[in-house]
């Protein structure tokens, strides 16, 4: 292990602050858990403060400092507060995640798009797009004064393959600005990557409706994924510690896709 760390491949975290979006629950949630375990301290933001909570209990369980903030991701103001009180109670930002956002309304997957109100349209591209800018714009302000920054954004397979439906064109719009924003940090020292998961077996809500739920219980569904089965939350944070910590110091700019294969057998 000493040889390990002397080669910078270490995947810890030591003393760094991080932010993580929508980290009450699911992917957000074992993201924050993973990094407080790699020596993280862990601000987690969401608009349901009472989910944030316990999440910051088990962060203190692990000897590391938490911070609950709520936070509306759509709302400009919402967001510099949220980077204004971090970075009061724990320090400046050295890692942000964002992982916020929505795959449905109201527990019903939108229309389509030729039948989509506007005001759906709107709810979505802002949760799944405009927060991303909006949080990047608030905290990446901040690297840039320190010449230092991770930044993380959490898209989605369907944002490679998927419809026209606004969920999808939104997650491609947040692998576009990873590449795309990467070029204007990097010369900051600052690093933008992505995650694209696949299937991941989390709770019915704000992301999945009942039945996709039920779909990853379905062997002859899971068929189509290589690996067959869903993916689990900590697997997409165990990507996401790598992109945060020194292992990928010189990665920029890419979004790494965690999907079990689905992609390779779309061509």
């Amino acid at each position: 292990m000493d040889e390990m760390n002397a080669r910078g491949l270490t995947l810890s975290l030591p003393d760094r602050v991080a932010v993580v979006t929508g980290g009450g629950t699911g992917i957000g949630r074992e993201i924050a858990l993973c990094f407080a375990a790699a020596g993280a301290d862990v601000a987690v933001a969401s608009r349901n403060l009472s989910n944030l909570e316990p999440v910051c209990d088990s962060i203190r369980e692990m000897g590391r400092r938490a911070f609950a903030v709520s936070t509306d991701i759509a709302v400009a103001s919402d967001v510099e507060n949220m980077a204004r009180q971090v970075s009061e109670a724990l320090g400046p930002i050295d890692i942000l995640v964002n992982n916020a956002g929505i795959g449905n309304i109201d527990g019903k997957n939108p229309a389509p798009i030729h039948r989509l109100p506007e005001d759906d349209w709107d709810l979505m591209m802002n949760a799944d797009l405009k927060g991303t800018y909006l949080c990047i714009k608030a905290v990446g302000d901040q690297m840039i004064k320190r010449k230092q920054g991770v930044i993380i954004n959490i898209s989605s397979v369907a944002g490679l393959f998927g419809g026209g439906d606004p969920y999808s064109l939104a997650k491609a719009g947040v692998i576009r600005m990873t590449t795309g924003l990467a070029a204007n940090f990097g010369k900051h020292n600052i690093r933008i990557n992505g995650i694209a998961p696949g299937l991941v077996k989390v709770a019915a809500g704000a992301m999945l409706v009942e039945e996709e739920v039920e779909m990853m219980s379905n062997p002859k569904f899971m068929k189509s994924v290589p690996l067959g089965r869903a993916c689990e939350p900590e697997e997409v944070a165990k990507t996401a510690l790598f992109l945060a910590s020194d292992a990928s110091s010189y990665i920029t700019g890419h979004t790494i896709v965690v999907d079990g294969g689905m992609r390779s057998g779309r061509g």
